[in-house]
């Protein structure tokens, strides 16, 4: 008698465009905020287009991160935007690997 060998494979998590469209809604929805957020402070007004632009965005994101306490420390709203900016700098440290 023959034997039959057979090949199993592990069944491995697929990563469907759902998980990307997913990925893609959370940044937008930080975006939003974190505009609307900066509208409240005192901020430059030239720094609104380095967000917005795709390859300036990592720019305006640590700017925001080193700057935005010297003239805000007393806003309300600093510690959120700390956090999503963090959150932001993340989505663009994956993007860029």
């Amino acid at each position: 008698m023959d034997r039959v060998v057979m090949k199993i494979r592990p069944i491995q998590r697929t990563y469907g465009a759902f998980d990307r469209d997913e990925r893609h809604d959370a940044e937008k929805r930080f975006f939003r905020l974190l505009l609307q957020l900066l509208e409240q402070m005192n901020i430059p007004t030239t720094l609104v287009p380095w967000l917005q632009g795709e390859d300036t965005r990592h720019t305006g994101l640590q700017w925001i991160e080193s700057n935005l306490e010297k003239n805000n420390s007393d806003h309300p709203d600093l510690q959120r935007v700390r956090n999503i900016v963090a959150a932001m700098q993340r989505i663009e440290r994956r993007k860029a690997t």
